[in-house]
């Protein structure tokens, strides 16, 4: 049986979307309350200033705008880190696939990413470490193309 990259692709987005139910739903049943640093950051949020003493703006920034939208409903500031884990996970993808012209390895890197532990754990706390994930995969990304 010979693996094609649609059936790779159609993994890597089956992997993706269970990974966003999967982080999002549990936390939302099992959790009580938000995690400290998400509450901080919608603290901040709701006072959006240049730059805090501790962080930079973006990790308040979008919890507020997810405020806005939502309310004060949990469960949209689990699928907000999720968001962020999720495109993290479509730039070691699209990088692995630079690097080894090779669709079913980029989607084993994506796997074997998911076995570090800040990238599920710890991923229902929307805090600056997971705000910054996709920024720094995709600045990855941009100096390979260049």
């Amino acid at each position: 049986m010979t693996i094609n990259n649609k059936n790779i692709d159609n993994v890597f987005y089956i992997f993706v979307t269970a990974h966003l139910i999967f982080w999002t739903l549990i936390p939302s049943l099992t959790n009580n309350n938000l995690p400290l640093d998400t509450i901080e950051a919608l603290a901040w949020g709701s006072n959006l200033d240049w730059g805090f003493n501790k962080h930079p703006p973006m990790s308040a920034f979008f919890p507020e705008v997810f405020y806005q939208i939502f309310g004060s409903q949990d469960w949209a500031y689990y699928l907000l880190s999720q968001i962020f884990v999720i495109i993290s996970f479509y730039y070691v993808f699209k990088f692995s696939n630079e690097i080894f012209n090779n669709k079913l390895l980029g989607l084993i890197s994506v796997l074997l990413i998911e076995a570090i532990y800040f990238y599920n754990f710890t991923t229902p706390e929307f805090n600056v470490n997971v705000c910054q994930l996709p920024f720094f995969f995709n600045s990855l990304l941009l100096l390979e193309n260049l």
